[in-house]
């Protein structure tokens, strides 16, 4: 197995949710590796849940074109049945089953259990029943309280220059599409501002917005020709 190269040096922001600060322990490592993939593949992609097989749990996904997305947690079946189990009763997530038509089992949706505010948007709930005599966590993201946590600022990309790999790499993944058209995207966009005099407030927002417009005006343009679905992977 060939050993992890190492963290970017400049990859300095961290978004997994700080609602789980003060929660790991009480989850087996299991636990964590399941809950980590749900979170990566709903808030990672901007969505409410999403529908995972087990065998996507175990071994990840993999492009039409062959490359990997991810390669899962590499948890055996039972594992990942009995880590999903305990994520439930310890009130982490929530689980969705569905059937196919014929009224068989088919590929579950999962999704982080919300907390349920009298005002405001719901946020993600780690449940305090299953532990009644620790703090509600829900002020966590309360503007109004003060964490002891340090806060987490992302880079505000205000220059050309803070855009990294790692920046194109998040873009490719957001939005599945090749890492060759993002860093397409990028080189046009720069050169673009550069010959119109312009200035992005948010650079990495700005190449999000060049990239989204350019495929979607790809796929219109196959769709046109072939006259049917065309998979973002393949522009």
């Amino acid at each position: 197995m060939p050993k992890f190269k190492g963290f970017d040096p400049e990859l300095k922001s961290w978004d997994f949710p700080m609602i789980i600060n003060g929660w790991v322990h009480k989850l087996s490592g299991s636990e964590f590796k399941i809950l980590w993939y749900i979170l990566r593949h709903t808030y990672g992609w901007q969505k409410d849940s999403d529908a995972i097989s087990y065998r996507q749990f175990r071994l990840g996904i993999k492009k039409k074109n062959g490359e990997w997305l991810d390669r899962g947690t590499g948890m055996g079946f039972g594992a990942i049945k009995k880590a999903i189990d305990g994520l439930v009763e310890k009130g982490f997530i929530e689980v969705e089953k569905s059937k196919d038509e014929k009224g068989h089992q088919a590929v579950n949706s999962y999704k982080p259990r919300l907390l349920k505010q009298k005002s405001g948007n719901p946020r993600l709930l780690l449940s305090d029943s299953a532990h009644p005599n620790r703090q509600s966590v829900a002020t966590i993201f309360n503007n109004e309280q003060s964490l002891n946590t340090p806060s987490i600022v992302s880079p505000k990309y205000s220059s050309l220059k803070d855009i990294k790999e790692t920046d194109l790499m998040e873009i490719s993944e957001r939005y599945r599409i090749p890492l060759s058209f993002v860093k397409l995207q990028l080189e046009k966009m720069t050169n673009w501002l550069e010959a119109k005099g312009k200035k992005y407030k948010n650079y990495k927002r700005g190449l999000m917005n060049w990239v989204l417009s350019e495929a979607q005006k790809k796929i219109e343009t196959q769709q046109q020709k072939k006259g049917g679905f065309v998979d973002a992977d393949q522009i």
